[in-house]
């Protein structure tokens, strides 16, 4: 006699009670095919980006297989080394992401102020927050040079927190980067948040 077949909801349920466990999604992948794209589906759900090996190989496997993209919902990018963030694999990844326009969450920790960074990245970054599914922005940076009315480009924006923090390589310039003028977009609909936190760090 064949085999019953398990019911795709039903495997989909048990994958998604085990999301917060990586190493069993892991082992879920080699199971069966129908287990394989819940797996993935949940291992790539947050993406978090620390380190540049986590960059590199983060984008090593996204050049395999870029259907992969299309699972991210959750975007951290903490601490990442400077020049690693700046690099054109790296902008291609911000900018591959946003195209995908499923991203729901986004945060971004850079002890380095937006002024800083450099126009490419400038750009992908800007792209992202007009991901028509963002409704969260988690933003690390230096608040003095923080271009706010780029916030206006996600248009679903729900939840927002802003933690300024002084560093030695900011120079709290007043003017924002000339790189993304305030668009006709970002001041074109109303944005209602549920939630709002700022937070200034004071210098040391």
């Amino acid at each position: 006699m064949p085999r019953p077949v398990i019911d795709q909801d039903i495997i989909d349920q048990v994958i998604y009670t085990v999301r917060d466990d990586r190493a069993t999604l892991l082992r879920c992948c080699t199971v069966s095919h129908s287990f394989l794209i819940p797996s993935r589906k949940q291992l790539f759900f947050d993406v978090y980006i620390r380190y540049f090996c986590h960059a590199d190989s983060l984008i090593h496997v996204l050049s395999i297989h870029p259907e992969y993209l299309s699972y991210i919902r959750i975007l951290c990018i903490r601490h990442l080394d400077f020049k690693t963030c700046q690099k054109p694999s790296f902008v291609r990844l911000i900018e591959d992401v946003a195209d995908r326009c499923v991203l729901q969450a986004f945060r971004l920790e850079m002890f380095r102020s937006w002024e800083a960074l450099s126009v490419p990245i400038q750009a992908a970054l800007a792209r992202l927050f007009q991901s028509p599914s963002l409704h969260t922005v988690v933003s690390w940076m230096c608040s003095y040079t923080f271009p706010v009315h780029v916030l206006g480009l996600a248009t679903r924006l729900q939840h927002l927190v802003v933690r300024g923090h002084y560093d030695r390589y900011c120079h709290h310039s007043t003017a924002v980067s000339p790189m993304i003028p305030p668009l006709p977009s970002a001041t074109s609909h109303d944005i209602y948040l549920e939630s709002l936190e700022m937070i200034l760090e004071p210098e040391c």
